[in-house]
């Protein structure tokens, strides 16, 4: 859920409910449950125009003992990330971005990246798309997204997003 508390900033948490299967194992194990809890804030640097993207820094922390059993971290999660969107038609917006993530159990972080499409349906809900990954020394994350959002305000906005692997974790 996010909330705007000027034109500029923009308040946030992230609640993720996320089912996990592990068939490298016999016989197959499989958990459900809640990854720990973000919470963040956007700032907007640059207000997009007609010729130049909105650039935003965003900020979160994930806290490790607000998840179910499974899915606990032993340490704070911090995220920074730069992001870019450009509106390409009235109702169409692509972002680029990129940043630092801490996953949560090691020290090291792991950059980031992601390329995303939205779609402004109507006046209240949004449809979107989105290619991100994690690279760190170990194999690299790839994953594909999608999204609906609905807006009950220009102010708050709640959403639900399902995804897919590219590559093995």
């Amino acid at each position: 859920i996010r909330y705007g508390l000027t034109d500029r900033i923009e308040v946030n948490a992230e609640f993720s409910p996320i089912s996990a299967w592990d068939n490298s194992v016999t016989p197959h194990t499989s958990f459900t449950g809640v990854e720990p809890v973000s919470v963040g804030f956007n700032y907007q640097l640059l207000t997009e125009s007609a010729r130049q993207p909105s650039i935003v820094v965003s900020a979160q922390l994930a806290i490790p003992y607000f998840a179910t059993t499974h899915f606990t971290a032993d340490r704070y999660a911090p995220m920074v990330e730069l992001i870019t969107n450009l509106p390409i038609h009235k109702h169409h917006v692509i972002g680029l971005s990129a940043g630092l993530f801490w996953d949560g159990f090691s020290a090291n972080p792991n950059f980031i990246y992601n390329a995303n499409y939205t779609c402004h349906v109507t006046g209240k809900w949004d449809l979107g798309g989105e290619v991100f990954g994690f690279v760190n020394g170990g194999p690299s994350q790839h994953n594909f997204d999608v999204s609906a959002a609905y807006n009950f305000t220009p102010a708050i906005q709640l959403g639900a997003t399902a995804g897919v692997g590219l590559t093995p974790a």
